[in-house]
C-alpha cells in the first residue's frame, strides 16, 4: 500500500513540476527540436507538504531523477518561487488559490490535470465536537 502511495505522489509531482513550473521561462525547445530530459528537480513546499514531498524523494530516484525540495514559510512564497523559476514546481496548491495568484501577481502557473491529488485539512479538537 505504501509503495502505491509513493508511486502515485511522483507522478504527481513530475506532472506538477512539468506544467507548474513552466510560467514565465518560456524554456522548451526551438528549431523544432526535442527539450532535453530534466532530471534535476526542486519542488517548492510548505511546512504542511514537506513530509508528503520528502517522501517521494527516493521513490522518484529510483525513477532516474534528482529531487530535492526548498522549505518555504507558507504557499505564497511557494508560487513566488515556481513563478519566477528558482524553483521547478510547487507542491499541493488548491486551483482557486493558484488562480487567484496568478491573477494579483500576473502569474501564469497552471495546474496539471487530472486534480487527483488533495490534502485533508480540518479543525480537530477532543475538547468540542462542533464549531
Amino acid at each position: 500500500m505504501k509503495r502505491k502511495v509513493f508511486s502515485v505522489l511522483s507522478i504527481l509531482l513530475l506532472l506538477g513540476f512539468v506544467v507548474s513550473g513552466c510560467g514565465a521561462q518560456g524554456g522548451g525547445a526551438s528549431s523544432g527540436e526535442e527539450p532535453a530530459s530534466k532530471t534535476d528537480i526542486t519542488i517548492a513546499c510548505a511546512e504542511t507538504t514537506q513530509d508528503l514531498v520528502a517522501a517521494a524523494v527516493p521513490v522518484m530516484a529510483e525513477k532516474g531523477y534528482n529531487l530535492t525540495y526548498q522549505l518555504f514559510d507558507n504557499n505564497v512564497n511557494t508560487l513566488v518561487a515556481a513563478n519566477d523559476g528558482s524553483v521547478d514546481g510547487v507542491m499541493v496548491v488548491h486551483r482557486p488559490f493558484m488562480e487567484n495568484f496568478n491573477a494579483s501577481n500576473d502569474g501564469d502557473l497552471v495546474m496539471a490535470e487530472p486534480y487527483i491529488f488533495a490534502v485533508g485539512m480540518g479543525l480537530y479538537s477532543e475538547r468540542y465536537q462542533s464549531i
